[in-house]
């Protein structure tokens, strides 16, 4: 059987419609660029350091924090703070990350942050650092609620890497390659979804988001490295909710599987 505990979802997302700054942006990398869905479509600061503030257009309850398509290594140093009242955030009352390297995974930009237990909050504040960088930038930001399955994806998990460059092989059997960004899908069933759950946050995420939306899949939220264990992306392949032949507190259960892959 699945176990009980592990992946999340987030796909309603309450920084879309917020007021973000930030420290400070080149002229044609603005802040607001963190709403587009492309995490390649960047902000931008000329800096090593660097903070974003996001005003949220009212107050969300919210446990998850994401911000995607970061230039960090695990090398740099990232804060994540959440106030309901403060607007610049720096007052850390409703979740304060505290200071620290390696949440961002050099290979995947990817900061999350998650908080142990949802709570009220308006202001949300990423601090951001690395010795050395000649630009701090990033791509997107989602904050929310995450909703996390009673029980977890089953065995049999895929994790595939995705590499689109165009392979050309010449008269003389040389080799040229037209590089392409790389991404990564993941394949993952449900296979016991309580009907609370088939009629609650699954009709949610297949009504408000589709294949059209971002999504952000937590794949362990118990993970020493979310940075690597989580995927802001699109849901690419579509699945019925499939109702099963068995009973979960007297009500019917269903079986849901999501292919998503990272949004470029």
């Amino acid at each position: 059987m699945a176990l009980t505990y592990g992946a999340a979802f987030l796909f309603e997302n309450a920084a879309a419609t917020a007021a973000i700054t930030a420290s400070g942006a080149l002229p044609l990398t603005p802040p607001a660029r963190l709403q587009n869905p492309h995490t390649s479509v960047r902000w931008r600061a000329e800096t090593d350091t660097a903070y974003i503030t996001v005003a949220l257009a009212a107050a969300v309850t919210l446990d998850t924090f994401g911000l995607f398509g970061l230039n960090l290594t695990t090398a740099g140093v990232t804060r994540v703070r959440a106030s309901l009242t403060d607007p610049s955030a720096v007052d850390g009352a409703v979740y304060d990350s505290g200071s620290a390297a390696g949440r961002v995974s050099s290979y995947y930009g990817n900061l999350v942050a998650l908080r142990d237990g949802a709570a009220p909050a308006r202001y949300v504040r990423f601090d951001l650092s690395e010795a050395g960088k000649a630009y701090i930038e990033a791509g997107f930001v989602m904050i929310g609620l995450r909703h996390a399955p009673g029980f977890n994806f089953s065995i049999g998990a895929q994790d595939t890497p995705v590499d689109p460059s165009v392979k050309t092989t010449s008269r003389s059997q040389a080799t040229h390659i037209d590089l392409r960004n790389k991404s990564r899908k993941w394949n993952v069933t449900f296979d016991v979804v309580s009907e609370a759950e088939r009629f609650g946050w699954v009709e949610d995420l297949d009504q408000l988001c589709g294949a059209s939306q971002n999504v952000l899949m937590i794949r362990s939220c118990s993970s020493a490295n979310l940075g690597r264990d989580s995927l802001c992306g699109l849901i690419t392949a579509g699945a019925p909710t499939v109702a099963r032949d068995g009973f979960l507190d007297g009500a019917n259960t269903y079986t849901k599987a999501y292919e998503l892959q990272t949004r470029l």
